[in-house]
């Protein structure tokens, strides 16, 4: 994703989520998946593990395959798990740090705001559905984009009190129900450990 340069805002510090063009990693992957078109048969229910997110908290299920990741001079975070050529779904995890860090919980106001930008739409792709969880714990939302050859991209942001986790999947057209709701599956499977206090001063 390319970050929506309305993100940035004065009223709400926590909403200036780091601005950054898409990863080599995210752009490639989409990019060779359009082109090819789909490379195998999509049937049968995946396998899926835990996928830790290097140098996070944060962990995805995901099916078993090599995890690639890279980091933008910003501090953004950009995780890869699978081929697209070869494995049933991609994933893929961003995460995002607010350029302010600002202390205490998230305030109603700050979520309110959050759900309210739009962030941009991938490219040759269509918004087709979204749904918010204000009062979930992390509040989130969850979008669909299909493309012109019928392929989806699944895709949930997290609104946590440090950063902004989006965690998406790349389906073909064609791909069974089984692999479908995997795919889905895996963008709402984040899991996060207890942040870390900083250690005191000695």
């Amino acid at each position: 994703f390319v970050e929506d340069p309305e993100r940035t805002t004065d009223a709400h510090p926590r909403l200036t989520a780091s601005a950054h063009a898409a990863t080599a990693l995210t752009v490639g992957t989409l990019v060779a998946a359009i082109v090819v078109g789909r490379p195998w048969t999509l049937s049968g229910r995946p396998q899926t593990e835990r996928v830790t997110v290097p140098q996070t908290r944060f962990s995805v299920l995901a099916p078993p395959a090599e995890v690639v990741a890279e980091e933008s001079p910003e501090g953004v975070i950009a995780v890869g798990v699978g081929d697209i050529l070869t494995d049933p779904y991609f994933v893929g995890v961003e995460v995002r740090p607010w350029l302010e860090q600002v202390e205490g919980a998230i305030r109603s106001d700050e979520i309110e705001a959050w759900l309210s930008i739009e962030p941009a739409v991938p490219e040759e792709a269509t918004r087709i559905e979204r749904t918010e969880s204000a009062d979930a714990d992390p509040p989130s939302y969850e979008e669909v984009y299909r493309y012109p050859n019928g392929a989806h991209l699944y895709s949930r942001a997290y609104m946590f009190e440090d950063v902004e986790v989006v965690v998406t999947a790349f389906v073909f057209d064609g791909a069974s129900e089984a692999i479908t709701a995997s795919a889905r599956g895996a963008i709402g499977s984040l899991q996060a450990t207890r942040r870390t206090p900083d250690a005191a001063p000695e």
